[in-house]
């Protein structure tokens, strides 16, 4: 094999583990910007009756559980856009800016109620 092949390839894999290692910290940075913009969020979330998820690799904190009976999850997202919350509750789901507050989430978890989320 040639030894320019050889620096091709090596130089092929470097780049590929360069790309990994960035996105692997850009998901990490997301997810502690998340989870310290939206502490008081998720405590009420949690107080609420929904669970953390563990972290995993993505730009996302995820958040689940039943409330009144019903099935509900809540998911912070960061990205190129910015961030976002869903909230899925039974088989509807809403798209909010990255909710924040305990009065933000109380009025996610009831989106037909007056006055919706304003954040």
């Amino acid at each position: 094999m040639d030894a320019t092949v050889v620096h091709g390839v090596l130089a092929g894999l470097l780049v590929l583990a360069a790309a990994v290692w960035v996105w692997y910290v850009h998901n990490r940075l997301w997810q502690g910007s998340i989870l310290r913009e939206a502490a008081d969020g998720l405590r009420v979330a949690k107080t609420v009756g929904l669970q953390m998820a563990p972290l995993g690799f993505s730009a996302r904190v995820n958040m689940s559980g039943r409330v009144d009976g019903i099935d509900v999850r809540m998911e912070w997202r960061g990205g190129p856009m910015g961030a976002v919350t869903l909230v899925r509750i039974g088989d509807q789901e809403w798209k909010y800016p990255l909710i924040t507050t305990d009065s933000g989430i109380r009025a996610a978890l009831r989106p037909d109620a007056e006055g919706e989320n304003e954040e």
